[in-house]
């Protein structure tokens, strides 16, 4: 049976390692809620900063991380990892919700050959609804219902994931924090303003709790980063 879960993970590195050195699915779906380049400027600064593991550290010392390796033209090669970025709310539910989401043939064949589900793995969907009208319980539920519609159609794991945005320091506004936040009932309520201001007009509920009516939250990998945490 497909699982839907809330994975924890420390940097975007630690996440792109999970999956592209550590999952054995048959076939992997990343689906990155920013811009191709602003992912990169996190991946950088990410692989710049040693680690919780003993392993990560001794690369960090040597130079030699291995995702610092063409990470990028790694990912378009492989026949097992599909790499997508959604910059915005619209493209993200826009990607999920159309033809694009069926695996190519590669993987259907892949798929067929191994004993073992294929994976969507989602990092940063609250990140991209946060700022907007669309981080309200109404919004979120659109864009998680349409997640669990295209993970169920290709009998897929689902994975949520927020990693912290590195590239600046607004505490609270990143990352594992999202999670904790509360959100308006509709996307009415939500009043975004100048700079880091997005006010909640009306009763508000804990973002966890929606995200629950789909997903399990895997607290065993938050355990393992809490060292880490931002």
């Amino acid at each position: 049976m497909a699982t839907r879960k809330v994975r924890f993970y420390a940097s975007v590195a630690e996440f792109l390692e999970e999956y592209i050195f550590h999952n054995d699915a048959c076939a992997i779906f990343l689906v990155v809620c920013s811009t191709r380049h602003h992912f990169l400027e996190k991946l950088f600064v990410a692989v710049q900063t040693p680690t919780r593991t003993d392993d990560s550290c001794k690369e960090h010392e040597h130079g030699n991380h291995r995702l610092l390796t063409n990470t990028i033209g790694s990912l378009a090669k492989s026949s097992r990892i599909k790499l997508v970025f959604c910059p915005t709310v619209e493209s993200l539910r826009a990607y999920i919700s159309g033809s694009h989401m069926t695996f190519p043939s590669e993987m259907t064949t892949s798929i067929v050959q191994r004993d073992s589900r294929p994976v969507l793995a989602i990092l940063d969907l609250l990140a991209l609804h946060h700022k907007t009208p669309e981080f309200s319980a109404q919004g979120l539920s659109r864009t998680l219902a349409s997640l669990v519609e295209a993970a169920a159609r290709e009998t897929a794991d689902l994975v949520l994931s927020e990693c912290a945005d590195v590239t600046y320091h607004a505490d609270g506004e990143t990352g594992q924090a999202l999670w904790h936040a509360d959100v308006p009932l509709l996307r009415g309520l939500v009043q975004t303003g100048e700079g880091d201001d997005n006010t909640c007009m009306g009763p508000g509920v804990p973002v966890r709790r929606v995200v629950r009516r789909w997903f399990d939250f895997d607290e065993n990998s938050r355990i393992k980063t809490i060292s880490t945490d931002v």
